[in-house]
């Protein structure tokens, strides 16, 4: 581990010019890079931290292991945060080590340097295939990377000086209730390699169908979390800030039905395992790719895009068709704002003639036949 970097001392930074951030940033972001708003004759900048400059890349690859080791003990982020984190940097670095002039230019610490470079890096990332999507995932991981290096160790963050690459929100697949009805008949009529596997895919795509669980909350949940008696799911550190939120599902008839014959299922293991959803000897947890592999199977069978997310969307959408407030639907789902739950939820083919039909008022109007000349 590398325990000295090369700093340029605050004092030397006081009179050093630096650009403003650019008009959409955020005031937080500002705050956090340690810049502090005066106002004498007008509103300005003053410098508090000292520039983003390492000896070399592996002084930087230094103070990211910190980051991450921050994120996990101090600020207690879910393992899946600090993964993207990671990838997202290592993405970064790959730009840096294909190219000694923009990996020098980036480590000498010069703020305007750094920004090019950074577009440079956008730049590139389309140019190997990148969606926008992707992109913009890539720089918001590598800026809460840099944002736990300024906290750290006071260093400017140079991506809060640029506006963040943007994306068209692509509409999520979904399935259709006729086609979530097809799945769930495959995996219960396949012929899998024992009762049990069969019980516990059926198991895997209850839970996320109709209770609408992650993919890694699925594959995390443990026996200890499931009540069939009570038809409740405890769903521990969610998707959310600071490690996560635990929120409470609810099994619908049908889920408990599935979830029942699971368990019978499961108990003739004799497992010590506190996973819920074992492998097929039972002696430890299943992984994300035992639920990637199934969802693969079921879609090539189908040729239906069966994925954890498309399971997800369809379930919002049940939820809304059923009548269930948005409210609730806001708690099932484990979103924080009514607007997630829009993007979630969809309206299939034929419900807005459907919906229109309800509209009827107390009035007299021609009958069809009075329409005939």
């Amino acid at each position: 581990m590398v325990n000295s970097i090369h700093e340029t001392p605050i004092n030397d930074m006081a009179a050093m010019p630096l650009p403003l951030p650019r008009a959409g940033g955020r005031h937080r972001q500002g705050a956090e890079a340690g810049w502090v708003i005066a106002s004498s004759k007008g509103a300005f900048l003053a410098p508090r931290t000292i520039p983003l400059a390492f000896p070399s890349l592996v002084h930087l690859d230094d103070a990211v292991v910190k980051a991450h080791a921050r994120m996990r003990a101090i600020e207690g982020l879910n393992e899946a945060t600090v993964r993207w984190t990671g990838t997202s940097y290592r993405m970064f670095r790959r730009f840096l080590i294909a190219d000694a002039k923009y990996r020098n230019g980036f480590l000498g610490g010069e703020l305007e340097a750094q920004m090019r470079i950074l577009e440079a890096w956008i730049g590139w990332l389309r140019e190997d295939g990148r969606t926008s999507v992707t992109v913009n995932n890539y720089w918001r991981g590598l800026s809460l990377v840099f944002a736990r290096i300024n906290r750290e160790r006071g260093m400017v963050n140079p991506l809060i000086f640029l506006a963040a690459p943007r994306f068209s929100r692509r509409q999520a697949r979904y399935l259709t209730r006729d086609a979530a009805e097809r799945v769930v008949k495959f995996v219960q009529h396949h012929q899998w390699s024992s009762s049990f596997e069969q019980a516990r895919n059926l198991a895997i795509v209850g839970l996320l169908l109709l209770a609408g669980l992650r993919r890694a909350e699925a594959v995390r949940l443990n026996f200890a979390h499931v009540s069939v008696a009570n038809s409740t799911l405890l769903i521990v550190k969610g998707k959310g800030r600071y490690g996560g939120k635990d929120r409470t599902c609810y099994m619908t008839p049908q889920l408990r039905s599935i979830l029942t014959s699971y368990e019978q299922q499961r108990r003739g293991l004799e497992t010590a395992s506190p996973s819920y959803l074992l492998t097929v000897h039972g002696d430890r947890g299943i992984s994300a790719a035992v639920i990637r592999h199934l969802l693969q199977r079921v879609s090539e069978a189908l040729d239906l895009p069966v994925t954890p997310h498309a399971l997800r969307h369809t379930y919002a959408t049940l939820l809304r068709q059923s009548g269930v407030a948005d409210r609730i639907s806001i708690d099932l789902m484990g979103h924080t704002s009514l607007e997630t739950l829009q993007r979630y939820s969809h309206v299939y083919s034929g419900e807005h003639a459907a919906a229109v039909e309800k509209v009827i008022l107390d009035i007299e109007v021609p009958s069809r036949d009075e329409h005939q000349w």
